[in-house]
């Protein structure tokens, strides 16, 4: 099943904490988790399609992100079908 993922950042300043998130976005995409990834025009989240078995387990391997962990940004997870 895919998965959108719609972020919206929370937190005051991701700066710092960037490089550790492109680590990680890189490696799922690698392992094929993350599909593809957009940024909001206005720079305000991401959005992500993934690969995964239901939002509950992607909504568990989301919160493994850095920017998750320090309450950086929140996802809404959609189930889509077809």
């Amino acid at each position: 099943m895919k998965i959108l993922a719609i972020g919206k950042l929370t937190g005051p300043d991701v700066t710092p904490h960037v490089p550790e998130e492109q680590r990680v976005v890189a490696q799922w995409r690698e392992d094929g988790f993350i599909l593809d990834s957009f940024l909001r025009r206005d720079r305000s989240g991401a959005i992500l399609l993934l690969e995964d078995t239901d939002a509950a387990a992607a909504e568990q391997r989301l919160g493994k992100l850095p920017f998750v962990e320090r309450d950086l940004i929140e996802f809404e997870l959609v189930e889509l079908a077809g």
